[in-house]
Parts: structure tokens; sequence; C-alpha cells
């Protein structure tokens, strides 16, 4: 059994301030790093091979954010078009903790495919996962 632990604070200048500190216990933990090339279509991620509900924290972050670097969930983009999955913009980190928080991309997240339609600069994904092992 692993734990992940979470700290987030949030201050709006001038105004409200909130902060969360939680633990998430979960069978197993998978580190993903992977770079998505410039002008790269559907860049493969496998995240997991098990089913609905077994992902309980995802955490997505890059060495840059920006409306060019997509991603899908489960099913490839296949470079636009109408009738494909929905297309996440990667403009910012993105943290879903809980089984809830996770399915609303998906309730059995297995692959993410990232996209990165900046013709000049690759980009670093960083991926952490924790999910139960045992279905």
């Amino acid at each position: 059994m692993a734990k992940i632990n979470c700290t987030v604070n949030v201050q709006v200048t001038d105004g409200p301030k909130m902060s969360l500190t939680t633990t998430t216990d979960v069978e197993a933990y998978d580190k993903i790093d992977v770079t998505v090339v410039k002008n790269a279509v559907d860049t493969k991620v496998q995240l997991q091979p098990g089913g609905a509900g077994q992902v309980q924290f995802l955490m997505i972050t890059a060495d840059k954010y920006d409306p060019s670097l997509t991603y899908t969930v489960n099913v490839a983009a296949g470079g636009g078009g109408g009738g494909g999955p929905p297309v996440v913009p990667l403009d910012g980190p993105h943290i879903l903790m809980g089984k809830g928080g996770v399915s609303l991309l998906d309730d059995a997240p297995t692959d993410l495919f990232f996209t990165n339609a900046d013709p000049n600069a690759d980009a670093k994904v960083h991926v952490l996962l924790g999910r139960d092992a045992t279905p």
C-alpha cells in the first residue's frame, strides 16, 4: 500500500486564501515521463490495464503549458475531425483526486494520447497515477 500526499495552497491577490491537505491510499502508483515531439499527433501513454474505478489519483504536468499541447483519454484523436473523443488542452497542471474526480475524464482511463501542435518545440509531460492494482 502506498500513500499519495497532496498539499495545495491557493491565494487570490488581495482576496481569499484556501488550502487543502489530503492523503490517498493506493495499491500501486506509476510515474511516467514522456517527450511529445513537436508536431506529434496521438503519442500514446499507457496508464493501466484495469477496469472502471481503479484509478484514484491522476496528475499531469508539463515543462510548458499551452493550448497547442492536448490529450485525449482512451481513444486517439486522429489529428482532429468531428465525432472523436473530447480533446483536453494541457494549458495548466491537471490534478484529479478520488474516483469521482478521475471519472470526469473517464471511469477507466487506460491510455492517454498526447498531441503537440507546436511546430517549434518538444514538450516534456509527466504523469503520476495512483490506482488499485487488483480489480
